[in-house]
């Protein structure tokens, strides 16, 4: 089974028309690669460099950038490992815990 992302489509507009186009090109690669449930990206900096065919220093300035447009948050450990989370371009699934009742009682 696939699961897609699932994105909002006002957020999204305004990301494409207002971000430059290395910003668009780095979040088409993140929305390709992130997890459809969570919307979170986990990496080594370096490798998110290379599977964004761009060196570090472009990377970190495009998250850097989107991080300021609000699209998405970055954060890295010591270590280099970096998680990236989608924000408010994401629809997280909505799909309540099954121990929480969704009905009001009747």
């Amino acid at each position: 089974m696939t699961t897609f992302l699932t994105l909002r489509a006002d957020v999204f507009k305004h990301a494409i028309e207002s971000l430059p186009a290395l910003h668009i090109a780095v979040l088409g690669r993140i929305l390709v690669e992130a997890d459809p449930t969570t919307g979170r990206l986990f990496g080594m900096s370096r490798r998110l460099s290379e599977s964004f065919h761009l060196s570090e220093a472009l990377t970190r300035h495009a998250l850097r950038g989107l991080e300021d447009a609000q699209v998405l948050s970055v954060r890295e450990d010591r270590h280099g490992v970096c998680v990236i989370e989608l924000g408010a371009i994401f629809v997280r699934a909505a799909n309540p815990p099954p121990n929480l009742p969704v009905a009001p009682p009747v």
